[in-house]
């Protein structure tokens, strides 16, 4: 029988795998080109530590992103040390992610108003409230 923490568990991985792909092309369409351990450290300093991910866990999907044509690479020097890879996002990545945004605030929102009760604000709201207050100041 499984216990209630390995069910959450198990429901937050799920969760967890099914946001890498579209965490990996924002850091990478807002840094541009950018190397694999940049990616990593850039999603886990962008979720305040929340989004951990190993080198083992992105390349794989790196590489399938650069297969569909989502992302491209390239061979670059790094600030020190060997060569790195880096990733850029491409015009087919910009539709893709943008599509991926939707999807998830469309999901956002759902998911809000029955398991919370309310509806999730997208971020450009915050953003325009936040305007907003400042002016007020």
């Amino acid at each position: 029988m499984i216990t209630v923490d390995k069910f959450v568990e198990k429901i937050e991985k799920e969760m967890r795998s099914g946001l890498i792909s579209i965490l990996l092309l924002s850091a990478i369409e807002r840094s541009g080109p950018i190397h694999g351990y940049g990616i990593i450290k850039a999603v886990h300093e962008a979720s305040g530590g929340t989004f951990s991910f190993k080198e083992g866990t992105i390349y794989p999907l790196l590489a399938e992103m650069e297969q569909t044509g989502l992302v491209k690479s390239f061979w670059g020097s790094g600030a020190s040390g060997p060569q790195r890879k880096y990733y850029e996002i491409c015009a087919d990545g910009k539709v893709a992610l943008e599509r991926l945004k939707e999807s998830w605030n469309s999901m956002q929102e759902t998911t809000g108003l029955i398991i919370g009760g309310t509806k999730n604000i997208e971020m450009e709201e915050v953003i325009e409230c936040k305007t907003v207050m400042r002016k007020q100041k």
